[in-house]
């Protein structure tokens, strides 16, 4: 038994039909590697081809990994400023 056998895998374009918003495989695959606010789609790499399953876009969209928090620029001005002694 392998572990592919264990995983049904989707390219980036079947995975963004699972999301309600529709987003475009780029998308996708800039979440993959990039991320968003600190957090990133689990992918992978087979074959020179970039995969994903439905449970890891589930994940992404809805699981209970923290995501980075949002802060504003203007937040992380002040900061700077109060560490400059402004």
């Amino acid at each position: 038994m392998s572990i592919l056998d264990d995983y049904k895998f989707l390219t980036f374009l079947q995975a963004s039909t699972l999301v309600p918003s529709k987003p475009h495989a780029n998308t996708l695959w800039r979440w993959a590697t990039a991320g968003v606010r600190g957090k990133k789609l689990k992918s992978y790499l087979l074959g020179g081809q970039r995969f994903t399953t439905k449970e890891d876009v589930e994940d992404f969209l809805f699981g209970d990994t923290p995501a980075a928090p949002i802060t504003s620029q203007r937040s992380r001005i002040k900061r700077a400023e109060k560490t400059l002694g402004l």
